[in-house]
């Protein structure tokens, strides 16, 4: 096996520990991804997630393309092939806002609307879900509260995670939601 010369003397226990998260990360992301991805194209094929995360969005409120591209840390270029093939298929339409010529809301349909009905973003038959049940729910919350804490350190706007979590209320105690529903 190859050892990268850089890292094998090198007993940083930050590097160490940037390794470990990096790698886990990115293997949780892939498992958890193909599990929702696999669910989604079993009802809707052709539909990917990232398109989902779009209608989820424009579920919650109208938003423009750069809107959800602040709030799902992409660019707009990655995110108009995805906006150009939902509104396509019928799942949204580009409004006009008269106040702003230069702005143009996302709308969902009532095929968008569907969509998000039949759809749950988390499942009980998920991995994820699954997973979260077996360690309990005090160790998750510790667990998302890190995640939280690791986020804001990384982020230049650490605000931006809970602002898409409030806009789509997770994160938000019940009474606070019950209120943002009227």
């Amino acid at each position: 096996m190859y050892v990268y010369k850089e890292h094998a003397a090198n007993e940083d226990p930050v590097e160490q520990l940037a390794i470990e998260i990096r790698v886990f990360t990115a293997m949780i992301n892939k498992l958890v991804s193909r599990n929702f991805e696999q669910r989604l194209a079993a009802r809707y094929p052709g539909v990917s997630a990232l398109q989902f995360g779009i209608l989820r969005l424009v579920g919650q409120r109208e938003n423009t393309i750069s809107e959800i591209s602040a709030k799902m840390m992409l660019a707009p270029a990655t995110l108009v092939p995805a906006v150009d093939k939902l509104e396509k298929e019928g799942f949204l339409l580009r409004g006009k806002d008269p106040r702003d010529r230069r702005r143009n809301p996302l709308h969902l349909t009532e095929k968008g609307e569907h969509i998000l009905d039949d759809v749950a973003y988390v499942s009980p038959e998920d991995s994820l879900y699954q997973a979260i049940a077996s360690i309990g729910e005090a160790q998750a919350r510790d667990f998302c509260a890190r995640l939280r804490t690791l986020f804001a350190a990384l982020s230049p706007r650490g605000d931006v995670a809970e602002e898409l979590l409030a806009h789509l209320g997770v994160g938000v105690p019940a009474e606070e939601r019950g209120s943002e529903a009227n």
